[in-house]
């Protein structure tokens, strides 16, 4: 069994050099898309 951190919103950060509140302004705005909430504090975002 492997251990794996869960995903969130900082690894989003540096994969886009945008900061977290820039991402979240810009879902407000529809201009990134939502995340998806895989637990309670953690969240995803697919590279498409």
């Amino acid at each position: 069994m492997t251990s794996r951190s869960p995903p969130n919103a900082s690894l989003s950060c540096s994969s886009s050099s945008l900061g977290r509140s820039m991402i979240y302004d810009m879902i407000e705005q529809g201009r990134f898309p939502r995340p998806d909430k895989i637990l309670l504090f953690a969240s995803r975002w697919i590279e498409r």
